[in-house]
C-alpha cells in the first residue's frame, strides 16, 4: 500500500485517495498510517464483536420491526385475496428490504490507540438480515459525534 501510493503522489501530488479495505485491513498500522498522511482517507470493513453487536442491538431491531411494517399491506391482501394454502413467497419480494444505519466512535480494548468512526449498516429483508461494520476516517468523517 505505502510503495503505491507512493507512485501515486510521484505523479498526482494533490490527489485525494481513499483506501477501501475488508477487515484484514483494519490494523493500527495502517489506520495510522493513512491518518498521517495528508489527503489519504480510508473506509475498511471491520469484524464484528460482542461490543459492536450490542451497540447495534436496537438498530437491528428496527431494521426488523421496519421491515414487518413495509410488509403487513402485502400480507393483508393477500390473506384477503388468496387461500391460506397458496404458495405466494413471490409475493413478499415486491417488499423492499430495510436498511439502517448508525455511527459511533469506537475504540478497541488494546489494539487500537484511539476511537474511530464506526459506521454499522443493518438490512433485514424476507430471507436474511445482515448487520455490517466499516471504520471510516477522512474528509467525511471529521464531525464525529
Amino acid at each position: 500500500m505505502k510503495r503505491i501510493i507512493g507512485l501515486i503522489r510521484e505523479k498526482w501530488q494533490h490527489t485525494h485517495i481513499i483506501i477501501r479495505g475488508d477487515s484484514a485491513y483494519s490494523r493500527e498500522d495502517i489506520m495510522k498510517w493513512c491518518e498521517q498522511k495528508p489527503r489519504v482517507d480510508y473506509v475498511l470493513a471491520m469484524g464484528t464483536n460482542n461490543q459492536l453487536q450490542l451497540r447495534a442491538s436496537d438498530i437491528i431491531e428496527k431494521a426488523k420491526a421496519d421491515y414487518e411494517l413495509r410488509l403487513e399491506p402485502v400480507t393483508k391482501i393477500r390473506s384477503t385475496f388468496f387461500s391460506p394454502d397458496e404458495e405466494l413467497s413471490e409475493a413478499n419480494k415486491l417488499v423492499p428490504e430495510a436498511i439502517w444505519y448508525r455511527s459511533l466512535c469506537y475504540k478497541t480494548q488494546t489494539s487500537w490507540s484511539r476511537s474511530r468512526r464506526v459506521v454499522t449498516k443493518v438490512c433485514h429483508g424476507q430471507f436474511f438480515w445482515m448487520t455490517e461494520f466499516l471504520g471510516f476516517f477522512g474528509e467525511f468523517s471529521h464531525n464525529l459525534a
